[in-house]
């Protein structure tokens, strides 16, 4: 019999996933590889094909947080797109791979509050044909734009199910939850642009990855470019706002949709400053 964590402990996946792990608390990811042990997980088509299971997690969630039914529809969705998608484009960005997607292999951890936690069951994973081991990968492209291409099929496929529950359950805009979805995917690229070497790769790559026609991530999410000293930064701005503007102890986020472009770049000068 083969002996499963070996061969994962081997995975070209493994070294990924370890430095996740290391900086879970940093990037607020938090994702393993293999079959997890213990209570509470679930294979995440649970989301995708229970309806009822999905607007009983959407009623937990009004009740733990007080929230609408806009808030808890686009907690669900963008759980999944910050926690299951946030790991393939950590991968993604730090090592031009892109683990499988597909509903059996992704286990997901629920608890009152949302999505807590995801597990990888296999390293099976996608690469570029000039991969170091491209031997052990179960697909091949040949450049970056295909494979750039599976991994929005692939976060596309795994959220499009969801969302049509949550839309089912409560009501709420399709375009509200994927502006999310969208808004989250892009903001996860920019924040690992600061792990990797090529910044400003990971800036381009978030607007190539929301921002492909005929995609459901293509929405309302925006991104713009600021220089300072010779740097760029591509910058992003929501497609769904968050509301926290209400709060008056929080004010407004540099990606707030409701700010003037003017507002923006200042803010966003100021922190390529600091």
């Amino acid at each position: 019999m083969r002996d499963t964590k070996t061969d994962l402990a081997a995975s070209p996946l493994a070294p990924s996933f370890e430095r996740m792990a290391e900086m879970k608390d940093d990037l607020y990811l938090f994702a393993r590889l293999g079959m997890p042990d213990g209570d509470g997980w679930l294979p995440m088509s649970r989301l995708m094909d229970d309806g009822e299971f999905v607007g009983r997690q959407l009623r937990i969630m009004k009740e733990k947080w007080d929230v609408n039914n806009r808030n808890a529809a686009i907690g669900i969705v963008g759980g999944l797109a910050w926690q299951v998608g946030g790991a393939a484009l950590f991968v993604y960005a730090t090592e031009r791979r892109v683990p499988d997607l597909s509903p059996e292999n992704v286990r997901i951890h629920l608890v009152e509050g949302g999505l807590a936690e995801v597990a990888f069951v296999s390293g099976s994973f996608a690469a570029l044909a000039t991969d170091s081991q491209s031997g052990n990968a179960t697909a091949l492209f040949a450049d970056e734009s295909g494979l750039r291409g599976h991994l929005r099929e692939g976060i596309e496929g795994m959220l499009s199910p969801a969302v049509d529950n949550v839309r089912a359950a409560m009501r709420v805009s399709k375009r509200t939850m994927w502006n999310r979805a969208s808004d989250l995917i892009g903001q996860r690229m920019l924040q690992f642009g600061e792990t990797v070497a090529d910044k400003s790769w990971c800036g381009h790559e978030a607007e190539r990855l929301v921002k492909s026609s005929g995609s459901p991530l293509d929405g309302a999410t925006r991104f713009f470019v600021v220089e300072r000293g010779g740097r760029d930064e591509v910058c992003l701005v929501r497609g769904c706002c968050c509301h926290a503007y209400k709060d008056p102890e929080h004010g407004y986020c540099g990606t707030c949709p409701l700010l003037s472009q003017e507002e923006r770049e200042r803010l966003a000068l100021e922190a390529m400053s600091g």
